[in-house]
């Protein structure tokens, strides 16, 4: 019979199925921890990329420049330059003579779309060259004068 209650094993109020038991109880104080170390760890990784990306200047319109290009790449949407300055990697290019300096590398463009040249689309080395209080940006490469507008 279903309604008679065994003497050595615990049932639910309907008698048919064991109850189960926990084979670990939680421990509260471990979770505390681990919560905290996660905690810790995130804002130490939030901090360190902050601090590592404000080391870096902006080439801006209120800047001067003259610089000698060794090493350029993109990451993030900014182009970084000689691990020192950074330029958004939009910056177009204005100049109609970039067509030996730069190519097109999508692996796919939709119909009526031209190719449009960014800075990013330029590799090292180059010289580059901005006024004070200008937004026009030359960059030197191969005897080849490419000038570029600074967005703001």
């Amino acid at each position: 019979m279903l309604s008679q209650k065994p003497e050595n094993q615990q049932y639910d109020l309907t008698y048919r199925r064991k109850k189960r038991k926990f084979i670990m109880k939680p421990n509260k104080k471990l979770f505390y921890a681990l919560t905290f170390l996660g905690i810790f760890i995130l804002v130490y990784f939030i901090w360190n990329n902050y601090n590592g990306s404000s080391e870096l200047k902006e080439i801006n319109i209120s800047n001067k420049l003259d610089l000698k290009v060794d090493n350029a790449y993109n990451e993030r949407g900014i182009y970084i330059l000689n691990n020192e300055y950074f330029i958004n990697s939009y910056t177009l290019i204005t100049s109609e003579n970039y067509k030996n300096l730069t190519k097109d590398e999508a692996i796919w463009r939709p119909k009526n779309e031209k190719y449009i040249p960014r800075i990013s689309d330029i590799s090292a080395p180059f010289r580059m060259l901005k006024e004070k209080n200008s937004n026009i940006l030359k960059l030197l490469k191969e005897n080849d004068t490419i000038y570029l507008k600074i967005e703001k």
